[in-house]
C-alpha cells in the first residue's frame, strides 16, 4: 500500500528544476561541494520527503520544459483500486516527474529496474491482503454458524422452560410434587454417594500408604539380598579354595600314610610280627628283633630264613626310628614291652 501511495504522488503536475540549471549557477550552494556535508538523495520511493532545492530565476542556460514533463507520460501508473485514499492526518507529498531529457540511459534503466520491484511488491502485498481477507471471511462464516447453532439451543430451552411454565400455570400441582420428591430422593442418594466416595478415599489414601509401605520394604529387601548375594559368592570362593586346600592336604596326608606304612612295614620283625624296638642285622642280612635273635641263637645259632650263621649286630640308628614310629602311634608307649601293630 506504500508503494501503491507513492506511485500515486507521480500524477501531480509539478516540475522540479533540471540538474543542468543547478550545476550553471556558480552563486548556487550544492550539498555535495562540500567533502563534510551529508547529501541525501531524494528517490521517487522517498517517504513524505519534499526536493530541498530553491526556486530559482530561469537563466539563459536554463532548458525549457519538455513535453516528457507533464504528468501525461507512459511512465506514470494510473490510480488503482487498492490506492489508499486521502486522510487529514496524511502529510502531503511533493510531486516528482521525470525529466527524460535529464537523466541518462542508466538512471532510466535504473529507475525502471525500481518500478518493476516496486510493482512486484505492491503485487506481493496484494496477495497477503486476498489471503487475509478469505482468512478473515473463514471465521466470519464460522462465528456465524456458531452464533447460529447458539441460537437454536437458546431456543430450544426458551421452548422447554415454557413448558415447564405451562405446567405450572395449569395447576398440575402433583407432577410438580412428584418432581420435587424426586428432587429430595436424588439429593439423599447424593449424599449417600458423597460418603460412599468418603469411605473410599480414606481407604484409597490407606492402601496407598501401605503400597508406599510396601514398596520400601521391597527396595529394603533387595538391598539386603543383593548383600547376601554378595556374601554368598564370597562364601562359595572360600569354600572352593578351602576344598582345593583339603584335597591336597588329603592328597599330601595319603602320601604320608602310605610312606609311614611302608617304614612300619621296615621296621616289623618277620618272626614274630611285631615292631622291633631294638632291631638287629644279622650276616646275611636279614633284620630281626632282639628276642627272636635270642631265641633262634638257643635252638640252632643260625638265621631262620637262609640258615647261616647268626652274627647280630644292633642297628643304632633304626632302633631310633622304630622309638618315634612307636610314639607316633601309641603315644606313651614304653620302650620295654613291645606294641603290636597290625
Amino acid at each position: 500500500m506504500a508503494c501503491t501511495s507513492t506511485m500515486n504522488s507521480f500524477s501531480q503536475e509539478s516540475t522540479p528544476t533540471p540538474p543542468s540549471s543547478r550545476a550553471s549557477t556558480p552563486n548556487s550552494r550544492s550539498r555535495a561541494s562540500t567533502p563534510n556535508s551529508r547529501s541525501r538523495t531524494f528517490t521517487p520511493y522517498s517517504r513524505d520527503r519534499t526536493p530541498t532545492t530553491r526556486p530559482r530565476t530561469p537563466t539563459p542556460h536554463s532548458r525549457a520544459p519538455t513535453p516528457y514533463s507533464h504528468a501525461s507520460t507512459p511512465y506514470f501508473r494510473a490510480a488503482t483500486p487498492y490506492s489508499r485514499a486521502a486522510t487529514p492526518y496524511s502529510r502531503a507529498r511533493t510531486p516528482y516527474l521525470l525529466n527524460h531529457e535529464g537523466l541518462a540511459s542508466e538512471e532510466l534503466t535504473q529507475l525502471t529496474h525500481q518500478l518493476g520491484q516496486a510493482r512486484a511488491t505492491s503485487d506481493t502485498m496484494l496477495g497477503h491482503l486476498i489471503e487475509q481477507v478469505d482468512v478473515a471471511k473463514a471465521a466470519l462464516q464460522a462465528a456465524t454458524i456458531d452464533v447460529s447453532e447458539r441460537e437454536a439451543s437458546y431456543r430450544t430451552e426458551i421452548e422447554a422452560l415454557k413448558d415447564k411454565l405451562s405446567c405450572l400455570d395449569g395447576g398440575d400441582v402433583q407432577r410438580f410434587e412428584e418432581m420435587a420428591a424426586t428432587i429430595s430422593d436424588l439429593q439423599g442418594a447424593n449424599a449417600d454417594l458423597q460418603s460412599t466416595y468418603d469411605v473410599l478415599l480414606k481407604m484409597h489414601t490407606g492402601v496407598c500408604v501401605d503400597s508406599q509401605r510396601i514398596s520400601n520394604a521391597h527396595e529394603d529387601l533387595k538391598d539386603r539380598f543383593a548383600t547376601v548375594t554378595a556374601n554368598h559368592e564370597e562364601l562359595q570362593r572360600t569354600c572352593h579354595v578351602l576344598e582345593n586346600l583339603r584335597d591336597h592336604l588329603a592328597e599330601d596326608t595319603s602320601a604320608k600314610d602310605a610312606a609311614f606304612q611302608a617304614l612300619v612295614d621296615f621296621v616289623r620283625c618277620t618272626v614274630c610280627d611285631t615292631l622291633m624296638m631294638e632291631p638287629c642285622v644279622l650276616a646275611c642280612g636279614h633284620m630281626l628283633c632282639v628276642n627272636c635273635v635270642d631265641r633262634w641263637a638257643a635252638t640252632g645259632g643260625s638265621c631262620p630264613f637262609c640258615r647261616v650263621p647268626m652274627e647280630p649286630r644292633v642297628i643304632v640308628g633304626l632302633k631310633d626310628v622304630v622309638e618315634k614310629v612307636v610314639a607316633v602311634q601309641v603315644p606313651g608307649s614304653s620302650r620295654v614291652n613291645p606294641i603290636e601293630i597290625v
